[in-house]
Formats: structure tokens, sequence, C-alpha cells
């Protein structure tokens, strides 16, 4: 709309300019000889011409901000899903995991524990920080546990089941991760 109102100023401007030319060129008029009046509204439609052009300008800027920021945001979250493997610190040590063995991570106080198919590794990493960097598969559904959506296999209103051991949905999370998890069942059905 704003760009609308931006392109009939110019329009109006730009006509009302070759109109005021027009007439002085055709008539041999004298700009000396002008009226001041003539002249003011003749610097007023310039000022509106370049103050209309500096709006357009910061709006298209803008907007291409925006969308820098928006395909940043997908290209990072691209990374994440195509992450194959993440490295923790476990008993003073590097331990690389594949991210398709992990099931769920609980927190636990200070540690977390990272359940996977082939055991489970203790790291003193915050919960928080593997929700960042792990795939968008990853679901908070308690402040203290975080699935992967791919290994549920069966879930309520309250709980979701991994590999047979049942973990509780917290109600701040409830909503949005029974969504994304009814989601992905609906998909692979």
């Amino acid at each position: 709309m704003l760009y609308t109102f931006y392109t009939v100023v110019v329009s109006v401007f730009l006509s009302g300019l070759i109109a005021m030319s027009a007439f002085v060129f055709l008539t041999d008029f004298n700009w000396n000889r002008m009226s001041p009046v003539a002249g003011d509204v003749l610097q007023l439609g310039v000022i509106i011409y370049f103050i209309s052009i500096l709006f357009s300008f910061i709006r298209v800027y803008r907007s291409n901000l925006e969308r820098d920021a928006r395909i940043a945001a997908l290209e990072e979250a691209n990374q994440k899903n195509l992450l194959q493997t993440i490295t923790v610190r476990s008993n003073r040590e590097a331990v690389s995991i594949s991210v398709d063995d992990i099931l769920y991570i609980e927190s636990l106080a200070d540690y977390v524990k990272i359940n996977t198919l082939t055991g489970v590794v203790i790291t003193k990493e915050k919960i928080s920080g593997l929700e960042k960097m792990l795939p968008e598969w990853f679901i908070r559904i308690h402040r203290s546990f975080l699935v992967n959506k791919n290994k549920v296999e069966a879930f309520g209103h309250d709980y979701v089941k991994v590999q047979a051991q049942q973990l509780p949905v917290g109600r701040k999370y409830k909503k949005e991760a029974l969504e994304r998890i009814n989601n992905n069942k609906e998909l692979t059905a």
C-alpha cells in the first residue's frame, strides 16, 4: 500500500514537472521573472520527490535485510539438519555420537544423560545447549527431556514412549511437542 502511494506521488510530481517545464519552454518564460511562489512550489515538488525516493529506498533496503536474515536462518537450520554426529565430553574424553542413534536426552541437574541405541553417555553439557545444536526433529517435551521424534513409538496426552521407556510431557511443552509428534506420525502413516 505504501509503495503504491509513493508511486502515485512520484507520478504526479513527474507529470507536474513535465507540465511546468513544457510551459516554461513553450512560452519562452524567463526563470528570473517567475513569481517567488511558483519557485517555492517547484522547490517543494523537488523536495517531496526526493523524500518519496528516500523512503522507497529505505523500504527496499529493510526488506532486503529481512530477506537476508530469513535466508541465513534457513541455511543455519539446513546445516543443523545435515548434522551426522555430535561430539560431547564424557569422562574427560571427547565422545562422538551419531545423531540418528540418539533416542532421548535427559537432564540430571548438572549433567545430561544421552540415551542412544548403543548405550548411555553422561556429559556436563546443558540440555538447552544440546537442543540448539541438534536438528529440528529433536523435540523438547519436558524441561528435563528432549526426544528424537523419529524414535517415538507411542504417545498420549501426558507421556511419550521411546524404546519402552515412558517419558513425561511437561505442561509448558505439551501443545507444541504433541503437535510436532502427531504431524510426524501422520506423515509416516
